[in-house]
């Protein structure tokens, strides 16, 4: 999923950010298999999706809540839902 983000130096040049299927996938299974997903297991089991920033996180957290599967905790957690 590419995704684009205000860029406040030069508005005319979004930043373009991605979460690719298989950082997805590993996220639904952390959130799956432990219960949350935190901001230290996406820096280091992601790194390359961490390496472009931490809106990655929040996407991801983001689309759980959308669909359901997550709640927003608090500062860097989210928490499955049910």
């Amino acid at each position: 999923m590419i995704y684009r983000i205000p860029n406040h130096r030069n508005p005319n040049h979004p930043y373009e950010k991605g979460i690719t299927v298989s950082e997805f996938e590993a996220a639904a299974r952390q959130l799956d298999g432990t219960g949350e997903l935190n901001q230290s297991w996406f820096q280091k089991s992601l790194p390359g999706c961490a390496r472009e920033g931490s809106c990655n996180f929040t996407t991801l957290g983001g689309i759980f809540e959308l669909l359901g599967r997550a709640e927003y905790a608090g500062p860097g957690v989210y928490r499955r839902r049910g």
